[in-house]
């Protein structure tokens, strides 16, 4: 078996997309794998707009890269010139989603699984040495995950919540943290210690708590 069915294979491509290139970049530490689509791409999708099957690849936009797991201890990035698809019947032309990516749109679902697992036991700062990536990367990430998770909490059932201050590093710097007194989980935390924090709070929190709540 060729390499590149092995990584097509190890990156779950299935018959859509293949690897068409590797590429080590032994100054770089680095391995840059190329994937294109096949002719089995448009099979079973719609348009997402009439929801019509008619499709045609229109052309592919200009290359782009994604951030995945490291390989021992190369860096591993993966290129691809990703297809525009045209609805035949509503002309809207739009360009296919690679099944690859993340929440972040240059790097890899696999690669912001490692990143959660293991910001979860180490500062950002550690986790982005070790997979070689600005910190600020993962920061974005990270907050995007915590915001979908956010979205998903069911506050209805909230009767009291407790709010206080806590001082998190020299030359006074504090944040305010927004507790269920209940079950003493935090709901929220926010930069400061004054007024303005219960600006921070998320989007609909006093809707989504129950009428009866108090703070």
């Amino acid at each position: 078996m060729m390499t590149e069915q092995l990584f097509a294979e190890m990156l779950n491509l299935g018959d859509k997309w293949e690897v068409s290139k590797l590429e080590v970049l032994a100054e770089q530490s680095c391995i840059e794998v190329t994937i294109k689509d096949t002719a089995k791409l448009l099979e079973g999708m719609e348009c997402p707009c009439c929801k019509r099957t008619d499709l045609i690849i229109k052309d592919h936009a200009n290359e782009r890269l994604w951030d995945h797991l490291q390989m021992w201890t190369y860096k591993t990035v993966l290129k691809c010139r990703l297809p525009r698809a045209l609805c035949k019947s509503c002309k809207k032309t739009w360009t296919i989603r690679a099944p690859w990516e993340g929440v972040n749109k240059h790097s890899s679902k696999d690669f912001e699984a490692l990143a959660l697992t293991l910001m979860r036991h180490m500062p950002v700062s550690k986790v982005g040495k070790l997979m070689k990536v600005d910190d600020q990367k993962l920061w974005r990430i990270l907050r995007v995950y915590i915001d979908k998770e956010r979205a998903k909490l069911d506050w209805s059932e909230l009767t009291r919540i407790g709010v206080d201050e806590l001082s998190i590093a020299k030359g006074h710097r504090y944040v305010s943290v927004f507790v269920d007194m209940e079950n003493h989980s935090v709901l929220f935390a926010a930069d400061g210690k004054d007024a303005q924090v219960f600006e921070q709070s998320p989007r609909n929190f006093t809707e989504r708590r129950s009428p009866s709540c108090n703070y």
